[in-house]
């Protein structure tokens, strides 16, 4: 039994004995999907292996224990966990094998730079719905719910006012001049990584002032049977100090929160 959505590592020894010129073709699996390979959990025989089995390398070695390791992210609440021998003989057709597996272990493994994979599209399918956030004590708290339960993660950026470049005191005569700017990517951060499957969410970003305002999108990443979907809110725009929030185009998500890393 695991996490939906999250990854795991199979780590285990093999160490196979056979003739001169033998094969081990001995490797370690983790099938995502959890299928249960045999008739009942303790006997039968297996008729076929699981299509999106991830699997470690392949054992070459004799009379020497070799190290292999597998990853996968679960796809539902179970993974299989395979080891796997198909020894062949060498030229000399008299064999015999003898293969071990030992100290195999099952271990939780984050995400590459504790991020979630980006969602395929960044257009709301409604699957996470009642965005909302709260400022107290430079904390700003986001909640949404969603549709089933997934992990919990939001993208942010933040940006600080800016004062005026020239007075707005009032001229007799106006002249219109061409707006020229530059547009420097903002540093983008992200909250911590929940995994924990939940149906309502909750995430906090510190260290904020009222006069700021925060440009995020909630992500929540769900099981689908045969895989995983990162699902995205809408793309919004805070004012830190009133709450005002202006929903922004989901196609700027790249832009305005590029390659999010830990906050501060």
């Amino acid at each position: 039994t695991v996490i939906p959505c999250t990854n795991y590592q199979l780590d285990g020894w093999t160490r196979s004995h056979s003739v001169t010129g033998a094969h081990p073709n001995t490797r370690i699996g983790l099938d995502p999907t959890g299928t249960q390979l045999t008739k009942s959990q303790s006997s039968g025989a297996v008729a076929s292996l699981p299509a999106l089995t991830s699997w470690s390398s392949m054992g070459t070695q004799l009379f020497t224990w070799e190290h292999f390791t597998a990853q996968a992210e679960a796809f539902g609440d179970q993974i299989t966990a395979i080891v796997y021998a198909a020894p062949q003989p060498g030229s000399d057709q008299s064999h015999y094998y003898d293969i071990y597996f030992d100290a195999l272990s099952l271990t939780e493994i984050a995400f590459p730079d504790d991020r979630l994979p980006a969602p395929s599209s960044w257009a709301p399918t409604g699957f996470i719905s009642n965005l909302t956030t709260n400022y107290v004590s430079s904390t700003l708290t986001v909640e949404w719910d969603t549709a089933s339960e997934a992990s919990t993660q939001v993208w942010y950026s933040i940006e600080n006012p800016s004062e005026p470049v020239t007075s707005t005191t009032p001229y007799t005569y106006t002249a219109y001049l061409p707006l020229i700017a530059s547009f420097r990517p903002p540093t983008a951060y992200m909250t911590t990584l929940d995994t924990t499957p939940v149906l309502h969410h909750h995430a906090v970003i510190t260290g904020l002032e009222s006069s700021q305002h925060v440009t995020l999108v909630a992500l929540s990443r769900r099981p689908t049977g045969t895989s995983c979907t990162t699902e995205a809110s809408e793309l919004v725009k805070v004012a830190v100090g009133s709450g005002q929030m202006t929903t922004l185009d989901s196609s700027l998500v790249r832009e305005l929160i590029p390659d999010p890393v830990q906050q501060p």
